[in-house]
């Protein structure tokens, strides 16, 4: 009995353990938002992964789009028509 405890216990450290250390990678899809106004602003960016492409809205008009680069450590390059960001 103690040892069929000892396993189960052993198994759900190894599994929580094997959780937290993975290596997956977040993608950059769909539409992000502010949460609260920037200086009386609301600003969203919509994203098309299979383009690499965005598109950026304040107070939903379009300001800019363009396409985005992938780069190490989940930073991202966005090159607009008007802005590099």
């Amino acid at each position: 009995m103690k040892k069929k405890i000892f396993t189960m216990l052993s198994l759900i450290i190894i599994l929580l353990l094997g959780g937290c250390t993975s290596t997956i990678n977040p993608t950059l899809k769909g539409s992000y938002q502010t949460e609260k106004d920037v200086n009386g602003y609301f600003i969203e960016i919509s994203i098309q992964q299979q383009e690499s492409s965005f598109v950026e809205y304040i107070n939903n008009r379009e300001v800019d789009r363009g396409i985005y680069e992938d780069s190490k450590n989940n930073v991202y390059k966005m090159k607009g028509e008007k802005k590099i960001f």
